[in-house]
């Protein structure tokens, strides 16, 4: 028996962030895309697959992310949408309103001028049966969702670098589960993956090392004392802190990836990381705290911390946010200097 993986591309950098009909248009991922294929390459990364892709850009780039060969086959390409190709889905409302009204009850009206569904199913059959005479052992096929959704026989569309585990025998194939979201636990191996894939520069990815170290050594005398602290968390949080440091809000945005990418607490200690509010000594805390005695990779004081950022502070708001920021910093690390000064139980 035999395993195969069809897999949905990561998402696209869509012009403008306006989702469009996509057939033959040919995108690169977006920095999304580029997240979730690093975490597909992951999930994937124990298993023995060949790997096979479409020949767009969107699916070789999330190929690439496995980090091993992989075969392009052009069957394994979209269907061609025709008129509807690359427009917004604004724009086809407006140019089509009737099909486009109709097709929220019947989705397999055709576009004008599209691939024959029909012929595109016999295309991609073709592709699958190729790849899998072309070796022995397990497949893995990145690839699109309209084909996906004839040849599987299924109206819903799978989320970007979900997939389907089929199982092949004998000529017949079996559905085992269809819609599996890549999710592998966030250890320091994956996160370095997701560093990567953002492009973070060295001396961020640096830094980020340097506050998961000093996280680990804040929270070690608080978990002698008793806290139910989550290391794996607080390592994750402090690793990608600054995931999307070369943007704007870069903790807002950081978290907003992480939220996206299925992991919404370490998205809460990412949001966090500038702004902590409370003092109770918790993962956001300790990865705030750590933040704020790290300065590019040198353990600092908050004093020093704060007198460096004071000098990039232009208006009266920034200046406001900074006396906030270095308030609380002061506080949170009140509160764990006496609780640290306890005997532990």
């Amino acid at each position: 028996m035999r395993n195969i993986y069809l897999i949905r591309h990561g998402q696209p950098d869509f012009p403008d962030g306006k989702h469009m009909c996509l057939g033959r248009t040919d995108l690169p991922l977006s920095k999304l895309g580029c997240l979730q294929a690093a975490l597909l390459g992951a999930e994937f990364a124990d298993r023995q697959v060949t790997l096979f892709s479409s020949p767009l850009l969107r699916a070789t780039q999330t190929a690439r992310a496995f980090g091993k060969p992989f075969t392009v086959l052009d069957d394994f390409r979209e269907l061609d949408m025709g008129q509807w190709d690359g427009l917004t889905f604004d724009e086809i409302r407006r140019r089509f309103p009737e099909l486009y009204a109709a097709r929220a009850t019947d989705k397999t009206l055709p576009f004008p001028d599209a691939e024959n569904r029909q012929d595109g199913l016999k295309r991609f059959t073709r592709a699958l049966e190729k790849a899998l005479s072309m070796c022995s052992g397990d497949v893995a096929v990145i690839t699109h969702s309209a084909v996906m959704e004839l040849f599987l026989d299924r109206q819903e569309k799978l989320p970007y670098t979900a997939y389907a585990h089929l199982t092949a025998e004998l000529g017949s194939s079996c559905i085992l589960r269809y819609g599996i979201a890549p999710h592998p636990v966030l250890d320091r191996a994956v996160c370095h993956r997701l560093l990567d894939a953002a492009r973070t520069p060295e001396n961020i990815v640096s830094h980020c090392r340097c506050v998961a170290q000093k996280a680990a050594n804040l929270a070690a005398p608080l978990l002698e004392r008793g806290f139910p602290l989550d290391m794996d968390l607080i390592e994750a949080g402090a690793l990608l802190h600054d995931i999307a440091r070369t943007e704007d809000l870069h903790a807002q945005r950081g978290a907003w990836y992480l939220d996206k990418l299925g992991y919404p607490k370490i998205a809460g200690v990412i949001r966090s990381h500038c702004d902590c509010t409370g003092t109770e000594l918790n993962e956001e805390a300790i990865v705030f705290l750590a933040d704020k005695l790290i300065l590019g990779t040198t353990t600092v004081t908050i004093q020093e911390r704060f007198s460096t950022s004071w000098k990039k502070c232009r208006t009266e708001e920034e200046k406001t946010f900074h006396s906030i920021r270095k308030a609380a910093a002061a506080q949170i690390l009140a509160t764990y200097t006496d609780a640290i000064a306890r005997v532990p139980d």
